[in-house]
């Protein structure tokens, strides 16, 4: 029988329990640094060190708690139009309300205790560890796929993740659109070199970039592809190599990328 925090870190099938974690880490700091606190309050070392230590221990009293718990918000978007405008329904930050997606991508959320169940078709999307996630496929069917793709960058073209569950086995799908609700394809250098064939300063770099890394690789925060598409496609008309350079260098000489 699986526990609440078991249920709990099961956010999706590439998620992790950040959440829970957060408020581990954040209270174990606080709880430590109170007791430190304390024992200062408890030695001679003069009123000024009282005056001081004071008000900081009601500080962390009162708004630690509020700290731990606004670490990340889980919830459903109901339709197309609350995911893009960010219209989150049943929100929480309490690290006791869980949310998972299930076996047949039914999306599972506890509210105080109560655990409500919400069918693949009947929602557009949800809200999980700091990331968003939108439905795609059909599970109507017999036998039909279906899944949710996870927003990974939105810093140029919006970069998409998602497992395609297979009978036997799964695969890592990565996509790209230039907006919610228009076409996705998958993230290639043929895809992009053909709908950005008017940009071969883009292309270029993509091509070579592409020789030592994955598109999706992520480096402070935003997505290979994107660094290049910020440089070379958007603001139109200005173009620089600075970001794609410096990834680059980074690469040959072995320092790390901030990947996330």
């Amino acid at each position: 029988m699986k526990t609440k925090e078991s249920l709990s870190c099961n956010l999706a099938a590439d998620e992790t329990c950040a959440p829970t974690i957060a408020f581990f880490n954040v209270s174990h700091f606080m709880t430590g640094l109170v007791g430190q606190i304390t024992h200062a309050l408890t030695s001679n070392f003069g009123s000024l060190t009282i005056r001081m230590s004071l008000p900081i221990v009601v500080w962390l009293v009162v708004f630690a708690p509020t700290l731990a718990k606004s670490q990340h918000q889980n919830g459903i978007y109901l339709t197309e139009a609350d995911f893009k405008q960010n219209v989150v329904s049943y929100p929480s930050r309490d690290p006791e309300d869980w949310l998972k997606v299930d076996h047949d991508e039914s999306v599972v959320i506890s509210r105080n205790g109560s655990v409500t169940r919400f069918k693949h078709h009947q929602v557009y999307g949800f809200l999980a560890a700091g990331h968003k996630h939108f439905r795609w496929g059909s599970r109507k069917k017999l036998f039909s796929n279906a899944g949710y793709y996870k927003v990974i960058d939105t810093a140029g073209l919006i970069i998409l993740y998602t497992k395609v569950k297979h009978h036997k086995f799964s695969s890592h799908v990565y996509k790209y659109c230039k907006a919610i609700g228009e076409r996705r394809k998958v993230l290639t250098v043929g895809n992009l070199s053909r709908d950005f064939a008017h940009q071969p300063s883009f292309v270029d770099a993509i091509k070579s970039v592409e020789r030592t890394s994955k598109l999706y690789d992520l480096s402070g925060g935003i997505t290979v592809v994107n660094q290049a598409y910020r440089d070379y496609v958007k603001p139109a008309g200005k173009q620089g190599n600075s970001n794609i350079t410096r990834y680059n260098s980074a690469r040959k000489k072995g320092l790390p990328r901030n990947a996330s």
